[in-house]
């Protein structure tokens, strides 16, 4: 049976969303890119390749597509996240651990921030991840804990 591109997108849905958030902090958004995201896949979905990934493959649209947002707004994007960051950073509630969170991203490099977003809020296998990045899943696993080490050494810069 040949899976439609919706049943596809059904199931990768919620985290497409989640990894677009993680990017872009604002929930409209994100979800105004996963739209873009969807019809230009929608669009190229014929050369899609269905013996790879469709979520590695989805992934990278989507990706493009809220870096094009970012780019479009940059200067409205850093006004809004430097206002939320500069706020008081004691934990407690879920909006303030979340701010807590996008504070230690913020100061990781992109391509830890890249990995973590992958994993953590695409819910991204380690094969998708090494599809996605197109690296062997053993890079994945090393980039990964590289990655951790980096977040858990803001975290504890956070915590001073």
């Amino acid at each position: 049976m040949v899976e439609t591109f919706d049943e596809r997108f059904r199931e990768i849905q919620p985290a497409a969303h989640s990894f677009a958030k993680s990017i872009l902090h604002h929930a409209s958004d994100a979800e105004d890119s996963v739209q873009n995201a969807a019809v230009k896949a929608i669009s190229s979905f014929d050369r899609y390749d269905p013996s790879r990934p469709f979520k590695a493959w989805f992934f990278k649209i989507l990706k493009n597509c809220c870096l094009d947002r970012l780019r479009k707004s940059q200067r409205e994007q850093t006004n809004a996240y430097e206002e939320e960051t500069s706020s008081n950073h004691q934990g407690g509630s879920a909006a303030e651990l979340s701010q807590e969170v996008e504070w230690c991203m913020a100061r990781i490099s992109s391509a830890h921030q890249e990995i973590l977003r992958l994993r953590y809020f695409a819910e991204m296998t380690y094969a998708d991840m090494a599809d996605y990045l197109e690296i062997p899943n053993g890079t994945v696993m090393s980039r990964l804990h590289a990655a951790r080490i980096a977040f858990a050494d803001q975290h504890g810069e956070y915590d001073d």
